[in-house]
């Protein structure tokens, strides 16, 4: 049997062996491969980079990860790589998560589900005077995109300073929600720009209607994550150790 004998095999094994994730912005399970060594190691990469950016190569990576594993061509939102995260954890090991001191059994994730709203991935409004922005939940597509082009900015910075960084991170952040623009009778689908040019639109929008903007966002998507990702009174962050 030569090697792409056994190479195939191990493929088969990785399609009888499925992880079925209830997936948030589908309402329905959907199936994945489990990881493979090769993306394990992916995945601690991330963990040993700088503190600036170990999140963001994290997100990458885990994004990449969901994309090749999905047994579905699905199209998936920024909303649903937790619970996937979590369902990967726990079939990688049933050991519990040493974190800070605190030993935390994920396996009380079985049954938790994060509860958005019904109508959580549908479009959302908000408008000032005569500006109007439509917004949406992203798909995890363009949030992989903005990430690449946020490691490769952090990365050619000689000098990091941290307030840039926030300041950068909370601007992308908001970008990847916002659908359209639309001023009186003239719309912009910010779908059809680069991300450089939906920048240069976002940076001049008021920060009045960004705040609001935002807080829509903390309220229907990062509370709702945030009451999932919580346990004995412990917030988890989805990063590398996860998966140590």
């Amino acid at each position: 049997m030569g090697i792409n004998d056994i190479l195939y095999k191990l493929n088969e094994i990785n399609f009888d062996d499925t992880i079925k994730v209830f997936v948030p912005s589908l309402n329905r399970i959907a199936p994945f491969k489990p990881l493979s060594l090769q993306q394990q190691k992916e995945i601690l990469k991330a963990g040993i980079s700088s503190e600036f950016f170990n999140i963001l190569e994290f997100n990458a990576a885990f994004n990449q990860i969901i994309e090749q594993n999905s047994l579905e061509k699905n199209i998936y939102r920024l909303s649903d790589r937790s619970v996937i995260a979590i369902a990967f954890r726990n079939k990688f090991t049933a050991q519990p998560l040493e974190l800070d001191g605190s030993k935390i059994d994920l396996k009380q994730f079985e049954n938790k589900q994060i509860n958005f709203d019904e109508d959580a991935f549908g479009e959302f409004h908000l408008e000032e005077g005569p500006l109007k922005i439509t917004s949406q939940s992203p798909l995890l597509s363009l949030d992989q995109a903005i990430t690449k082009i946020q490691l490769t900015k952090i990365k050619n910075t000689a000098n990091l300073d941290l307030t840039n960084i926030i300041g950068e991170m909370y601007v992308f952040e908001i970008l990847k929600y916002i659908k359209s623009v639309q001023i009186r009778d003239i719309t912009q689908d910010l779908n059809l720009l680069s991300i450089e040019d939906r920048l240069k639109i976002i940076e001049q929008l008021p920060a009045s209607i960004i705040t609001k903007l935002n807080n829509l966002i903390t309220e229907k998507f990062k509370k709702p994550e945030d009451d999932y990702l919580t346990i004995n009174d412990i917030k988890l962050t989805l990063d590398a150790r996860l998966f140590v």
